[in-house]
Order: C-alpha cells, then structure tokens, then sequence
C-alpha cells in the first residue's frame, strides 16, 4: 500500500511509464498496490477467485488507461482504488442478477471485522490529516453497528439503498435511516 508522499510520487511516475507501455513500471506497479487493491476487491466481493478476477481485470484496464491518468484529478491510489471498486461492485450486482453473490464482509463479521483502511483509505487520511482522522475514526466507532454497516456497504460497497435494503431484508426507509442518522451522528461528533 503506498502510504506517504514519496511512495505516492513514486506511483504516480510508473503510472506515466506505464502510459509508454512500460512493462517493468507496470510490474513494479502491480507489485506496490496489488495487496491493498485484492483488498479492496475482496472487502466487495467475498470471494477469492472473483476478486483475483477482478484485480486483474482493474489492472488491464490501468494499463489501457494510464494515458488519461492526471495527477492533478486524484492521487495515483485512488485513481486505482477507483477502478477496482468499481470492477468490484459491477460484479457484485452481476453475481446478486444471478444469484450467486456471496454476502459482503461486514463491520460485526467476526472473520473479516472491520478494517478501517478500506472505510478511510491513506488517500483521505492525505487529504484531511491524521488529527481529523483519528477523530473521524473515534466519532465512526460509537456509531451502532447498524448505522456503521449500512454507511460502510452503501458509502463504501458502492450499494444502492435498494440493494442494501434486499440484503438485509429490511425496509429501504430503514435502511436510508440508518445512514442519515449515522452521517448526523458523525457531524454532530465532529463538531464538538
């Protein structure tokens, strides 16, 4: 996982040699961010295989895209974070259109807890410091389960609230109330 400014340059340069089809770059690359990034797609995906699947496929689709990269729209990570997300969470609809979509990691799942990197990856702990974060962080942790997952599934799993609320077999409104209070929640923390 690229954690600090350096690292971030460093990725951000491979992303340029890897515009000039650069292999070793694209290497060097894959060998950087691939871990967090299987992360990232398995946090979505539940399942190993799928989500191997998916991380290459992100990662033919940087290889094809790095020409359009700007360091001026994202940082290198969250560029890449982007692509798998959203790989990720088109094969998770995929998977629920035809029934094979395993249930998504969850805040109380006691195999795969809760990892607070994929709710506040390093690109917004860059953006707003570690002070905020850590407050963030305490304020998102007296949230009720309930309210951390639904915020984690639909803000972070990119799940619709309608596809939440067939997930957990529950009212949309309930589900839509679990993130409004638990977003107030964190305002009203965050505030004081």
């Amino acid at each position: 996982m690229v954690r600090d400014a350096a690292a971030s340059e460093r990725l951000t340069y491979l992303i340029g040699r890897v515009a000039m089809q650069d292999r070793a770059a694209f290497k060097e690359m894959y060998g950087l961010t691939s871990h967090f990034l299987f992360r990232v797609a398995i946090r979505h995906l539940r399942d190993a295989e799928r989500a191997e699947d998916v991380l290459q496929e992100s990662f033919m689709e940087a290889w094809q895209k790095a020409p359009t990269y700007s360091a001026a729209l994202s940082k290198p990570m969250t560029w890449l974070m982007t692509i798998v997300a959203r790989r990720s969470i088109d094969e998770y609809r995929r998977q629920v259109r035809e029934g094979q979509a395993i249930k998504p990691a969850s805040i109380d799942d006691p195999e795969t807890g809760w990892d607070i990197s994929v709710v506040f990856p390093d690109s917004v702990r860059e953006l707003f410091g570690s002070d905020v974060m850590e407050r963030l962080e305490r304020c998102f942790a007296q949230l009720s389960v309930d309210q951390r997952r639904a915020i984690q599934d639909i803000r972070v799993h990119g799940m619709t609230y309608d596809e939440a609320a067939r997930f957990y077999k529950l009212p949309r409104q309930t589900v839509a109330s679990w993130v409004r209070r638990g977003i107030q929640s964190l305002t009203g923390c965050m505030q004081t």
